[in-house]
């Protein structure tokens, strides 16, 4: 069954207002730990260590008022390459010679994770209650983008953000990632992306899931999740990915959206069905989505690490001042250290 042999009313995904799925076992299959990262342009000093540009500040704050016991960590140049120099050497040529911010912030995310599990959020990312739900079910937990997202940039049913995602440690997807990164890198491919769209491709490799599979649906094993296949293996596996439905993290279409969703939708003849499915959404749900009971997290969309913003002039807070008390890792020594305010 494929995705236009439904109605497109239907959309992407059930349109639901319910807890998300959880166990009733206190044990955590993912690890307490949020991780966030900040790396400046050019940073090869001390000078953005454990220090935020104040326009993150509020949304950082959601994160120990809603889970105070949970670990923060703070990841900046210094502690990333000293990471990767004891933990990932065959990753350190790779960060060290990329010119864009953005490739090592998407490298690091990837490798906090397989190194100590938890949640990686971009900073301009707001908690909106406690998490601890969110990490007895499964061991791995990513985020789709809004899929008005996927239809108006790729021309696709869906994409999968690393901006927001849950990890065990040492999870084997994790390392198929970090392994693919490493033999691009070894095979001398030059400058190459490791953003969204290539943490997309990723997970359909690793699930198995062939490009013919990209529109094929599982709708009657639907558990609310988005409608699209996602392999074989169990989502509740050790080694598995449960995919969220957008309420839950990421529900908010892109801002830029708005002017050519509402072109795009004002005359359909032409378009893919793709893009009238989306229509068909934003007609039934509207453009602008507030949180509803149930979503914990929402997302700025500041594109913080991108050439443009990093050259804005910024006023920097310590990092003490905004989390009272964070984790990081010693760029000296290579031990686990914790701050208290």
């Amino acid at each position: 069954m494929f995705l236009d042999d439904i109605p497109l009313e239907m959309g992407f995904q059930p349109d639901l207002e319910v807890e998300f799925p959880t166990a009733e076992s206190d044990t955590q299959r993912i690890p307490h730990n949020v991780h966030q990262i900040w790396i400046r342009v050019s940073d090869s000093s001390s000078t953005s260590d454990m220090a935020v540009p104040d326009m993150f500040v509020k949304y950082m704050e959601t994160f120990p008022k809603f889970n105070p016991d949970w670990t923060y960590y703070f990841w900046t140049y210094n502690t990333s390459r000293k990471l990767l120099q004891d933990r990932h050497p065959d990753l350190l040529h790779f960060f060290d010679n990329t010119t864009e911010t953005v490739v090592r912030a998407d490298l690091m995310r990837y490798v906090v994770l397989y190194e100590f599990g938890g949640l990686y959020a971009d900073l301009d990312t707001t908690c909106l209650r406690p998490l601890d739900i969110v990490t007895k079910k499964y061991s791995c937990i990513l985020v789709l983008a809004p899929f008005e997202n996927a239809a108006m940039m790729l021309n696709g049913p869906y994409q999968i953000c690393n901006g927001e995602i849950f990890c065990r440690a040492r999870h084997p997807f994790l390392r198929y990632v970090l392994n693919t990164i490493a033999k691009k890198a070894d095979a001398g491919k030059g400058a190459f992306v490791i953003g969204p769209s290539f943490f997309t491709g990723q997970y359909r490799l690793y699930n198995n899931i062939s490009k013919e599979d990209a529109y094929r649906i599982d709708i009657f094993a639907n558990n609310g999740t988005p409608y699209f296949y996602k392999g074989e293996r169990p989502v509740t596996d050790e080694d598995g990915i449960y995919i969220a439905n957008t309420r839950y993290f990421l529900d908010q279409p892109h801002p830029t959206l708005r002017g050519g969703i509402k072109k795009r939708c004002s005359n359909q003849i032409n378009e893919s069905s793709v893009r009238k499915r989306m229509c068909a959404v934003v007609e039934k749900r509207g453009f602008d989505r507030g949180p509803g009971n149930f979503t914990f997290l929402t997302h700025a969309y500041s594109f913080s690490f991108s050439a443009a913003a990093q050259k804005q002039n910024r006023t920097y807070i310590p990092l003490k001042t905004v989390i009272s008390k964070y984790t990081y890792y010693d760029s000296q020594t290579g031990s686990i250290k914790t701050v208290m305010r």
